[in-house]
């Protein structure tokens, strides 16, 4: 978000580490203030080292703590999301499962959001999308989909605007999208079903795709672009990435040279 010009207030749970002074120092070359990342002195901080053979992935080793985050730091989230409701226009929840992102937590931030007229954007993971009942816009792959429903879709795309239209009807939320890899994205709200070619490109890394989809479906959003407009540029997002080495962003000058 901040290679799009975005201002961010950050806020996760962390470790007090060597690997949370080099997090933090990293937010700040990029302008993002480091004094919302909470230190949980009873965990490490989540740490994902991916092993590579000339630059082709081949696995992941995850060191993490995936224990419930206590309720001392549950609260304390909870005074900087009321802090800086003003300050923002939208919220990302980017659920990955290391503890934070309970049903409580998730439900007062999208409540609070909610109540001032400010969308929420929800990546989920898990089984669980009752915490995430209320967003604005909810955002799994298809992986994610077919863990949450128990089906197994392939390329079937009749199938995926299925399970996206009871995705939809069953946490009450205004938007469904759906990233479907190279079949591309796929959009659902009470009015209809939108489907998105993704764009022609060679995959090299995977890592940061969800990511960047849904950094640019809230930029467009709160931009009032239409939902066709939304998917087909981040689809076009999404093809950048992905043609990068190792984890990493689309910057403008990728965009204005393209």
């Amino acid at each position: 978000m901040i290679t799009k010009h975005l201002r961010n207030i950050f806020s996760e749970g962390e470790g007090e580490d060597y690997e949370v002074e080099i997090f933090s120092k990293l937010l700040s070359t990029i302008n993002i203030n480091s004094g919302t990342v909470l230190i949980d002195k009873d965990r490490h901080t989540s740490i994902k080292t991916r092993i590579l053979n000339n630059n082709e992935f081949l696995f992941r080793i995850d060191r993490e703590n995936k224990a419930d985050i206590s309720q001392r730091l549950i609260f304390r989230i909870k005074n900087i999301v009321s802090q800086n409701l003003d300050k923002v226009d939208a919220c990302i929840i980017s659920d990955y499962q290391k503890g934070l992102l309970s049903i409580d937590l998730c439900q007062f931030i999208i409540s609070a959001f909610i109540k001032k007229n400010k969308p929420v954007f929800v990546d989920p993971k898990g089984i669980n999308y009752s915490k995430y009942q209320g967003c604005t816009v909810i955002k799994p792959n298809q992986k994610e989909l077919e863990a949450f429903t128990g089906g197994v879709y392939g390329n079937n795309i009749e199938n995926i605007k299925h399970a996206g239209e009871n995705l939809f009807n069953q946490i009450k939320c205004k938007n469904v999208v759906i990233t479907i890899g190279s079949k591309g994205m796929l959009h659902v709200d009470e009015l209809r079903v939108l489907h998105s070619p993704s764009c022609k490109a060679i995959k090299i890394n995977a890592s940061g795709a969800g990511d960047t989809a849904i950094s640019v479906i809230a930029l467009l959003f709160l931009h009032k672009s239409s939902w066709q407009e939304i998917l087909t540029i981040a689809n076009y997002f999404c093809s950048l990435v992905i043609q990068k080495y190792n984890t990493s962003v689309v910057v403008l000058s990728e965009i204005k040279d393209s």
